[in-house]
């Protein structure tokens, strides 16, 4: 892996790509172990100084949080055994100790917002609770609009955060492909019921607001290295290739995926630092808490099976004890636990 002249020359055991929820968790977790107790043995390589609470954005844009609330800075929630490297990588020597993990808001693959989220913030009616200032605009947007005027909200046929987020306020069609933003009009691709492209069947919805649930792809430098041929790391699309139970590369056996929790990767990881086998795997398990109105929220809780819920009452129904846990439990225990390596997640997993 190479982000800088300078930096290549030191060598740490651990190093984890991207300093996001599932980087300085694991980070913080591994600087308690034995193993890691002296310095310049973890580091975080992460360009952003700010370090936001994204699930919160869909409160902000609800008025229902300060945003203020929803960001520190990165330095504050690494624990000092780890080096916090504020840069970019710039390409991957895989047989390096590497995690990697991170996905990118492409609004620029949308024909008419060639400037990302720049032109989600410039264009007028538009909006996305995808990033801090998007979600500030969604809420003046939202308050802007009149009864009767006519709202669309898009879900895409790309790999996404959070695929509930866009659904927490409500969707109409899928694949939106074009914005005409001077004449408030969203072209959409209509897919089969297998959610394949139909050909030449694209439709036109003039909007008063559009929020746009933003299609996602790995960050650039993994796009990058799948162009290369002797690329095994990734799949075409910039994915890292891992076994889907235990979050390790196949071809590299250094190399693990942090994906969407913390607690398997933490095991996994750990075994084969030890030279042991892996011990449990990833039941695909992933909790999505729906605001239904500004008091109730459906407590989604779900693996690969289908639903995996926590509490003894029926978690489909909307509740005001969901809402309550979270807009007022769920933000404190990601800064101070799941952050900082301390909550591993209520999930079940499976001994192999």
């Amino acid at each position: 892996m190479k982000f800088s002249a300078l930096l290549a020359i030191e060598h740490f055991r651990l190093i984890v790509v991207g300093g996001g929820t599932g980087g300085c968790a694991v980070a913080s977790k591994f600087s308690r172990l034995s193993h890691f107790k002296q310095k310049k043995q973890i580091a975080v390589i992460e360009p952003n100084i700010r370090h936001f609470y994204q699930p919160g954005f869909t409160l902000a844009a609800a008025g229902l949080i300060n945003p203020i609330k929803l960001v520190k800075n990165e330095n504050t929630l690494l624990p000092k055994m780890v080096e916090w490297i504020n840069n970019s990588v710039e390409t991957f020597s895989p047989a390096e100790n590497i995690i990697a993990t991170g996905m990118e808001l492409r609004f620029d693959l949308i024909e008419g917002l060639p400037n990302g989220e720049k032109s989600v913030l410039e264009a007028p009616g538009i909006c996305s609770i995808y990033f801090p200032d998007g979600a500030a605009k969604t809420l003046a947007e939202i308050r802007a609009f009149s009864r009767g005027q006519n709202a669309i909200f898009s879900f895409p046929n790309t790999p996404i955060k959070c695929g509930g987020a866009p659904q927490k306020f409500m969707f109409r069609e899928r694949g939106v492909r074009n914005v005409e933003a001077d004449r408030k009009i969203a072209t959409f691709q209509k897919l089969d019921e297998n959610g394949q492209v139909i050909n030449g069947n694209d439709v036109e919805f003039k909007y008063n607001l559009l929020h746009i649930g933003a299609p996602c792809s790995p960050v650039s430098v993994l796009r990058n290295y799948a162009k290369q041929k002797e690329n095994k790391l990734t799949d075409i699309q910039g994915f890292v290739k891992v076994n889907p139970k235990t979050l390790q590369s196949e071809e590299y056996k250094n190399i693990f995926a942090i994906a969407s929790q913390l607690k398997v990767l933490t095991f996994n990881l750990r075994a084969q630092i030890e030279g042991k086998n892996s011990t449990i795997s990833y039941d695909g398990y992933s909790s999505c808490p729906l605001l239904t109105d500004r008091k109730r929220v459906i407590l989604a809780e779900f693996n690969t099976d289908g639903p995996s819920e926590t509490f003894p009452f029926d978690q489909s129904k909307p509740r005001r004890i969901s809402y309550l846990l979270k807009r007022y439990l769920m933000p404190p225990l990601y800064w101070h636990l799941l952050i900082r390596g301390y909550w591993l997640g209520p999930e079940k997993n499976k001994i192999i």
